[in-house]
């Protein structure tokens, strides 16, 4: 039986598997993706078309979720479709799906639903993308296809009513052009009156009569013109057919009185068919009529009225008034132009009657108009200036990134402020202070530029010397101030040539040549702005060469020209290449003696012309000779200084050499102790240096340490060379040698400030030491050292009465003793001494 169920399951089953195997075929053949999800949305199954479609492998996807694909809709969206399917067992809809590289596809399902095996969806996919393409494609064209059916007709509608209008307009542009020829032939009349001498108020009444002589104008053979004066009130300029009351009440009519008032004020036309309330000016037995009363503007300014009158019950007519208009504003035009033309007559009589240069250019720099005074100041004739640039003036003192900013300055419409200095036609410079303005045409644009300038040379002439005068101060102030504070003699004279370069303004080479008194020559000292040093090699006898000769003659060599003399120049094979174009030297006195010779060489001439801005060669040489009275000054401080140094210091080894010999003396004196001071001088010196005494200090401390024992000299022999232990009595005797070294060295005034070691160097840091029982801080700091030191060398040398302690026990004593004889702090630093002694060792 059991045997009969498995072959009957074995039979079932092939059918099945058949059915699978043919399942898997169809599917993986399919064109269209298929696959199989579970109620979560994972795959369970998916076919290679879809794998093609989605970008993804099939291992890929069946980590997936539907969710990771879908690129249109949203979750919420999402579980309404599932739902639905769920409810009808299908559902066929499109969406989008996101391919593995980015890509999105448009998609169509069809879904269905099995709640066998918990659920589960099969569903065919099919890639709508190119079909989508295509509706959009089609649905493209027939929309710009109806669109270009519906232009077509709208022109074809258009054309007609074109064709309609074409046919009135020609009827109407006949009547127009009649129109337009009267208005040009009266405008060009009026163009070409107010560009002739005529005046304004003949102008204005040519114009009246023009306007009232046109035929197809319904107009009265009556008018006025009125002028605005002040933005107030309307002045009568030009009238025809007024009558008389009128001719006074119309003479100045106020804004906002009247209709022409009104117009002039509101600055817009009235109308008036007939007399009504707001023709205020009236009269009995005044005629009915209307009224066209136009104002004539000008960028938003009410220049006059025309008034042109109507028969009652005249109609506005939209041509007759375009008319009015255009005359408005062409009289506009010439009201302004007139006006101007009056101003510039006056402007132009003040130019040229004016002190102050004026020229006028156009954009491009080209002279169109020049004062007199410009001619008079420049020595340019009208005649050789117009045409010309601004450039005929130019004076070489101003580069070209000045003149580049100064045209871009003005050209950017701005008003140029400054002083500049031009040239005269006769070579003479001078200052000006001038103002340039940019003149515009009525749009706003550039067209010329304005200069106007005034000559203040005396006064910057007047401005240049005070500002020299103060440099020059300030520069004898520097030099003063480096005599003053530094008596190196090279600082002081390279702090002096270089104010001499920087405020005599020059391009120039310095030197100094000091006098050797013993060899009575001139040798090279210092020096500024040489090209090579081959200047250092000077060296001149008294009265050889210009140098020779300043110093020798006492009095300042100028050479205005050195190519016409460089022959007899001695020095010359020194400055080849330098390229000197002067020569000055000037001898450096002091108290009556020579130290030397300043020298000067520039490279460039004096300008010789009169008009120069420059410093004058006269005055240039006068403060050129005070600079070199304050070097000779800053020399022979310097020589002095340098001398007094050098006898200080022989006098200061002399004396330490004293001193070195007594002590010697005294060492000779005590055999037991021979060396000794030499060796605890050293050593304290060293100590005291460590401990941050400064040079000055150590002097003095050295000084006290070669003298500690000169108080001995003064003990008996007996006792300073008794060969055993000293008694009480001579104890006392003994311990006065400090008071003896003080009163000994007291009244030799140098060796007062190293009496602290002598005097002190037995008094200990408790109180217990002799002479005077001084303690702690109370002693001075040199002798509390010393006292370290004399205790350890004593300690560590051999005596009549012992033997010489150990190093280790030596110092142990001196650690002891620390707080009681010795200063602690001075006993570490002994301590540190050694230590840095033994590890350098």
């Amino acid at each position: 039986m059991r045997q009969t169920n498995k072959q009957i399951g074995k039979g079932s089953a092939r059918p099945v598997k058949r059915a699978e195997e043919e399942y898997q075929t169809i599917i993986s053949a399919a064109m269209d993706g298929f696959w199989i999800t579970g109620m979560q949305g994972h795959f369970l199954d998916v076919n290679d078309a879809y794998c093609h479609l989605i970008g993804y492998s099939r291992e890929e996807l069946l980590k997936m979720r539907v969710q990771d694909v879908e690129a249109a809709e949203k979750p919420e969206e999402t579980a309404r479709h599932i739902q639905k399917i769920i409810e009808t067992g299908h559902d066929r809809f499109e969406t989008q799906h996101r391919c593995k590289n980015g890509r999105v596809v448009d998609i169509e399902v069809s879904a269905n639903y099995k709640p066998s095996g918990g659920g589960r969806f099969y569903v065919f996919l099919r890639d709508t993308t190119e079909r989508k393409q295509a509706e959009q494609a089609l649905q493209k064209g027939h929309d710009e296809l109806e669109l270009r059916v519906q232009e077509r007709t709208a022109e074809l509608a258009k054309a007609n009513e074109t064709l309609q209008a074409d046919i009135i307009e020609h009827k109407q542009a006949e009547e127009e052009i009649q129109r337009e020829n009267d208005t040009r032939t009266v405008l060009n009349t009026l163009l070409r009156l107010s560009l002739e001498d005529v005046s304004l108020d003949e102008l204005l009444t040519q114009a009246l009569d023009l306007t009232l002589s046109i035929p197809w104008l319904a107009f009265e053979s009556r008018g006025a013109i009125f002028l605005a004066e002040d933005d107030q009130a309307l002045v009568l300029k030009g009238q025809r057919g007024l009558a008389e009351p009128l001719l006074e009440a119309c003479a100045h009519v106020p804004f906002g009185r009247c209709l022409c008032g009104r117009a002039a004020a509101e600055q817009k036309t009235r109308f008036a068919d007939r007399l009504d309330v707001h023709h205020e000016i009236t009269y009995e037995g005044i005629i009915p009529h209307g009224h066209y009363c136009v104002p004539i503007l000008s960028a938003g300014k009410t220049l006059g009225v025309i008034n042109i009158y109507l028969r009652e019950g005249h109609r506005r007519g939209i041509q007759e008034e375009k008319f009015i208009l255009a005359i408005a504003d062409t009289l506009a035009g010439s009201i302004e132009r007139k006006r101007g033309e009056e101003k510039l007559k006056k402007l132009s009589s003040i130019v040229e009657q004016a002190t102050e240069l004026v020229f006028i250019t156009d954009y491009d720099g080209v002279i169109e108009y020049v004062n007199p005074a410009f001619e008079r100041l420049t020595g340019y004739t009208k005649d050789e200036s117009i045409g010309q640039t601004p450039r005929i003036l130019k004076s070489g003192k101003h580069t070209p990134d000045e003149y580049k900013q100064l045209w871009e300055t003005i050209r950017a419409g701005k008003v140029l402020q400054g002083t500049v200095v031009n040239r005269k036609k006769n070579g003479e410079l001078f200052y000006e202070e001038k103002i340039i303005s940019p003149l515009r045409d009525e749009q706003g644009n550039i067209t010329h530029f304005v200069s106007t300038g005034r000559d203040v040379t005396e006064r910057k002439r007047a401005e240049e010397q005070i500002e020299r005068q103060i440099k020059n101060l300030n520069a004898l102030h520097t030099i003063d101030t480096a005599i003053a504070g530094s008596l190196d003699l090279r600082l002081t004279l390279d702090i002096a040539l270089k104010q001499i370069v920087t405020q005599l303004g020059m391009d120039a080479a310095v030197d100094v040549l000091l006098l050797n008194p013993h060899t009575r020559t001139l040798e090279y000292a210092a020096g500024r702005g040489f090209h090579s040093k081959a200047i250092e090699r000077s060296r001149l006898r008294l009265g050889e060469g210009h140098a020779g000769r300043a110093a020798l003659e006492r009095r300042t060599v100028h050479i205005s020209d050195l190519s016409a003399t460089i022959e007899k120049f001695v020095r010359a094979e020194l400055f080849s290449g330098e390229d000197f174009f002067t020569y000055t030297g000037v001898p450096l006195t002091a108290k009556g003696e020579v130290k030397g010779v300043l020298e000067v060489y520039r490279r460039t001439p004096f300008d010789p012309s009169t008009g120069s801005l420059q410093v004058s060669e006269p005055e240039w040489l006068s403060f050129l000779e005070i600079l070199a009275g304050q070097v000779a000054v800053a020399v022979d401080s310097a020589q002095l200084f340098t001398g007094l140094q050098r006898s200080n210091m022989e006098l200061g080894i002399a004396y330490d050499a004293t001193i070195e010999g007594w002590s010697h003396a005294l060492d000779l004196r005590d055999k037991e102790t021979e060396g000794h001071t030499q060796r605890v001088t050293e050593m304290t010196e060293r100590l005291a240096r460590a401990m941050g005494m400064r040079e000055e200090q150590l002097v003095h401390v050295r000084r006290g340490a070669l003298l500690h024992d000169m108080g001995k000299m003064g003990i008996p022999d007996a006792i300073l060379l008794k060969p055993g232990p000293l008694t009480d009595e001579e104890w006392v005797i003994m311990r006065k040698h400090p008071q003896y070294a003080f009163e000994m060295l007291s009244p030799i005034s140098y060796l007062r400030p190293a009496l602290d070691i002598p005097g002190c160097h037995h008094e200990k840091w408790d109180g217990s030491g002799y002479p005077r029982g001084l303690k702690s801080e109370q002693i001075p700091l040199a002798a509390r050292i010393f006292a370290v030191v004399d205790v350890y060398d004593a300690l560590t040398s051999d005596r009549p009465y012992r033997k010489a302690w150990t190093r280790e026990k030596t110092l142990e004593h001196i650690k002891t003793n620390s707080g009681t004889h010795f200063d602690p702090k001075v006993v570490e630093a002994f301590f540190r001494l050694r230590q840095l002694s033994n590890t350098s060792t």
